[in-house]
């Protein structure tokens, strides 16, 4: 994986980059979005998807595409590319591995049968589907290839640009949080995160956290942690535009207390970079809302803290692999040399958003660690006390 600012392999389907300041960060944003184009208004009925034999037509490919050889080679190749292509309009694209997903919900087409049929098979189900669809479709084309065949009817994708959406967020933590301190950012074809700290607001908002807790219980983990908002989005129709209030403990875990702000990539009578301009503003007021879910967790005690741990990672999908090295942590921290192992759901809670920090020392970066930052807080929206049983309580293998 790249670790700076070089974009020379943006053609790529595997590109990713982790970048280890905020400038590297905003130039490579801006550099993907140099490389974007998007193409509107075919019916999606004249779409058509070509497949390739192999390499052996990486040339011929070339040509028709008006693309580079490096591109084509790598979607001729079935190892790592698609091995199809795209006719739309009068003119062929390359579909670039991230475009197979959107591809086929605009067929209106799903299921794992799917991912079992090669690219002659699959062009021939998606092309009889295309053939019988309605309205029109909206192509992402990036570095070469197409990233994602959207809709473009009513109500369907609206674009908006990433850099735009970025200077919104940065604007706003710079106007409420004073200066946010970027901590990681990473770029893809699927996805763009990245994480600022404000320790400006830090006291501030630390001490409406320790005024929301229940002080009459043991706790685990002291109020030393470190406010911050991960801005996460994608335009490829993976996700919306996110702002994720969250907490940084001190080994680099994540947890939330707040909804996070969301706004959809979707036509409407509000919609785009605007509205999530005015929902910004609500960022710093979603800090000041975590008081109930405070006071619920750190009055709630869990008399089976290991079992509760692993029902809950189970329930909201946090692997075995992340949450294992978390619990094996929690459970010598909460060993008062009495045996009894009690805790409150708070620090239950704290304790599997640990799960992020043994992620990322695992090596996983964007997508990854998002989507875990967010299972982990659908725990906010479980009753925990369903999983603090007595018995043994097992990891799925």
């Amino acid at each position: 994986m790249e670790t700076n600012n070089n974009m020379k392999n943006l053609f790529s389907d595997s590109f990713a980059l982790q970048c280890k300041t905020e400038t590297d960060f905003m130039k490579a944003v801006h550099e993907m979005e140099k490389a974007t184009s998007w193409i509107a208004g075919q019916e999606t009925n004249s779409i058509k998807v070509v497949p390739v034999s192999g390499p052996i037509e990486a040339e011929q490919v070339s040509k028709r595409t008006n693309t580079s050889m490096e591109a084509a080679y790598e979607t001729c190749d079935g190892e790592a590319g698609t091995q199809l292509l795209i006719e739309y309009g009068e003119k062929e694209y390359l579909i670039r591995t991230c475009a197979i997903r959107s591809l086929r919900e605009s067929a209106k087409i799903s299921g794992s049968a799917l991912n079992r049929l090669g690219n002659y098979k699959l062009s021939e189900v998606l092309n009889l589907c295309f053939s019988v669809a309605k309205g029109s479709s909206l192509l992402l084309k990036r570095a070469d290839k197409v990233s994602a065949v959207l809709s473009d009817n009513m109500g369907g994708y609206k674009i908006m640009p990433m850099p735009e959406l970025l200077n919104v967020t940065r604007s706003r933590l710079e106007g409420d949080f004073g200066v946010p301190v970027y901590e990681s950012g990473f770029v893809d074809h699927e996805i763009t995160t990245v994480t600022w700290a404000l320790p400006d607001r830090q006291s501030q908002i630390m001490d409406a956290y320790q005024k929301s807790i229940d002080l009459s219980q043991r706790r685990i983990y002291a109020a030393k942690f470190m406010p911050a908002v991960t801005f996460t989005s994608s335009d490829i129709g993976n996700c919306a535009a996110t702002l994720y209030p969250h907490f940084i403990t001190d080994t680099g875990g994540t947890f939330t207390l707040f909804n996070p702000i969301r706004v959809f990539h979707k036509r409407g009578a509000q919609e785009g970079v605007e509205l999530f301009r005015q929902r910004s503003e609500e960022l710093f007021s979603v800090f000041m809302t975590m008081n109930k879910n405070l006071k619920e967790l750190s009055s709630l005690i869990i008399e089976n803290p290991q079992n509760a741990f692993i029902g809950l990672c189970k329930k909201v999908e946090i692997p075995k692999k992340f949450g294992s090295p978390a619990l094996e942590e929690f459970m010598q921290l909460i060993d008062d040399g009495s045996g009894a192992g009690r805790c409150t759901a708070l620090d239950l809670y704290i304790a599997i958003g640990e799960s992020v920090a043994a992620a990322k020392r695992l090596g996983c970066v964007g997508h990854q660690v998002s989507t875990l930052i967010e299972n982990t807080s659908k725990i906010l929206h479980q009753n925990i006390e369903d999983f603090d049983v007595a018995g043994v309580v097992a990891w799925s293998d």
